[in-house]
């Protein structure tokens, strides 16, 4: 009789699949910042009208200005006639000169003429002052940018196969005690 028996090779496989590790950093924008700015200082308005003058040529004069005026005519008034009944009074005891001095003295006091003048007033203008008002003060604003940019890493490693055997094929056949047959 005769007996095959067979053993079939086996083989080995390790294998490493790949790899794939992927790092990402974002990008990142820091803004800073500063708001524009608008002052305004306002202060009321205040006009301020001087009509003194105007109003002192019309004769509309404050209390103490129409006292002293009063008071330098009056004073101006007795001076010239302290100064007209002085001469008067020198031409009447001048008798040599023979002329009449009392019709003379009353001629001149009667025919004193009046001058009439015409003006419009007021001559002067009114002094006008403003005061107050608005002032504007703008203060630029400001705007820091950093901006940091971001990053891809990829890590990556090769796939590996390795194949081995781990048991070798072999065939045996055994035959009675007649037959001899080695492979």
């Amino acid at each position: 009789m005769i007996q095959i028996t067979q053993t079939h090779a086996q083989i080995g496989i390790d294998m490493q699949h790949a790899k794939i590790n992927i790092q990402t950093k974002q990008p990142s924008i820091d803004i800073k910042q500063q708001q524009a700015k608008v002052e305004i200082n306002k202060q009321p308005v205040q006009v301020e009208i001087d009509q003194y003058a105007c109003l002192a040529e019309m004769g509309r004069k404050n209390s103490r200005d129409f006292i002293n005026q009063g008071a330098n005519k009056g004073s101006q008034k007795a001076m010239q006639y302290v100064t007209q009944t002085a001469a008067q009074g020198d031409r009447m005891a001048a008798i040599e000169t023979g002329e009449d001095v009392i019709v003379e003295i009353a001629k001149t006091a009667f025919d004193q003429q009046k001058e009439l003048s015409i003006a419009a007033i007021p001559k002067s203008r009114p002094k006008v002052s403003v005061k107050g008002g608005v002032d504007v003060n703008m203060l630029k604003g400001q705007m820091n940018l950093q901006i940091q940019r971001g990053s891809v890493s990829i890590f990556a490693t090769q796939p590996k196969t390795n194949i081995y055997l781990t048991q070798k094929p072999s065939i045996q056949i055994q035959a009675g005690r007649h037959i001899n047959i080695g492979l």
